[in-house]
Parts: C-alpha cells; sequence; structure tokens
C-alpha cells in the first residue's frame, strides 16, 4: 500500500525560487474496473505515479500522475521521464495479466513475455508464423480465444451480480443507520417500531362497506 500525507494543492501549481524536490516516477498497473465489469474479467491499466519526497522531512507523497498533477515542475520533470521511457521502447501495457489466469505456469508467462506477450489479448491474437516460435503456443493461442470468448458472454450476468451486490450492500447499511436511530429512542418508543424497520401491514385488506347498526324501536 502506498503511504501519502496531506498536501496543499497549491504545491502543484507554484513555482519553486529553487526546486530541491526529489521526484521518483514509476508506473503501476492497477484494475480497470469499468473495463472489467463490462468484459467479465479481470483487466489492468497501466497508471503513472510519482514519489516525492522533501529534504530535511521523512514524509513521502504519492500522486497520480493525472491532468492536474502534470501542472508545474512536477509535471515538467514527469515529461521528461516519459520521453526516456518511450526512447527506450516502453510502452503501456493494457489488458487482461498473464499471471491472472490458472492455465498458465510461472514459467510459461516468463517465455511468453519474452516473445512480447503480456497479455491474453495479445496470446490471442499471435499470427500463425509467430505461433511456431514456441512449442505449444498455437495450442495457449486457442486457449486465450476461447476464454475471452467465455468471458464476454459472462459480461452481462457479472454485471447483473455486481449491480445487485450493490443494492444488497446500500440495503444492508440503511438497514444500520435505522437500527442506531431505533437505538437511540426511549425503551417506551421502541416497543413501538417495527421489528428490522418493516412496516406492519394487515394479512388481508377489508374493503367492504361497514354494516349499518339497527335502529332501537
Amino acid at each position: 500500500m502506498r503511504d501519502t500525507v496531506d498536501f496543499n494543492v497549491m504545491d502543484f501549481q507554484r513555482e519553486p525560487e529553487v526546486d530541491t524536490t526529489m521526484r521518483q516516477f514509476y508506473t503501476e498497473a492497477v484494475e480497470d474496473k469499468d473495463a472489467s465489469l463490462a468484459n467479465g474479467r479481470f483487466i489492468a491499466k497501466e497508471v503513472d505515479f510519482c514519489k516525492i519526497r522533501f529534504p530535511g522531512s521523512s514524509n513521502v507523497l504519492v500522486v497520480e500522475m493525472n491532468e492536474f498533477a502534470m501542472k508545474g515542475p512536477h509535471g515538467r520533470a514527469y515529461a521528461k521521464w516519459k520521453a526516456i521511457e518511450l526512447a527506450n521502447g516502453e510502452h503501456a501495457i493494457e489488458g487482461t495479466p498473464l499471471e491472472t489466469v490458472t492455465w498458465l505456469t510461472k514459467s510459461l508467462v516468463l517465455e511468453l513475455k519474452h516473445l512480447n506477450v503480456h497479455t491474453v489479448e495479445n496470446l490471442a491474437n499471435v499470427s500463425d508464423t509467430n505461433a511456431q516460435k514456441m512449442t505449444g503456443l498455437t495450442i495457449l493461442r486457442s486457449k486465450a480465444k476461447a476464454f475471452l470468448l467465455a468471458s464476454k458472454e459472462s459480461a452481462p450476468i457479472q454485471k447483473l451480480q455486481s449491480q445487485i451486490d450493490k443494492l444488497v450492500a446500500d440495503l444492508q447499511v440503511k438497514q444500520q443507520t435505522i437500527d442506531q436511530l431505533v437505538a437511540r429512542l426511549p425503551i417506551e418508543e421502541r416497543l413501538n417500531v417495527p421489528a428490522h424497520g418493516s412496516v406492519d401491514v394487515p394479512e388481508r385488506l377489508d374493503f367492504s362497506q361497514p354494516k349499518k347498526r339497527a335502529r332501537k324501536t
């Protein structure tokens, strides 16, 4: 887990007289939740972060290099770092990491990465010519295609299940709130509150007209 500290947002825009900030840029794979939900499988995306240290302070600030963070001196340093990354042939990898599927061993993952295959999507798109460069790669490619197809077909079900889970979680939170409010009531008033916040409803509603009373003679 990355340690963070509170910071002044203006520090990202203010120009220091002498920039003594120590910056360490790095890339980390994080889950793309929207893509994972839409495709029915875990999908990661690479996000750039900056670990910032200040001389004389033991605090470490970790920020995501988004549009706001790239303004000011941090952005210029990031641009230089990114240019070096691109010059060295580094590129963002998005998709389902090979490590997340159970039918690939660690040795196979290492061998595939040596062939620039980093995701299940890469594996499914290996050409027939390149599939001959590794024993069993054709079979692995077929497994990757079947995996992606199965994930796509199950995506609607997983999305519905996610919505159900969210609804259940929301109801649980509401129930906890009701229980807390009831607990604050005097004991005599609690007795009049239906259990679990429910409302008493008669088993059958009688909509018939009331009987007329007979007149006394």
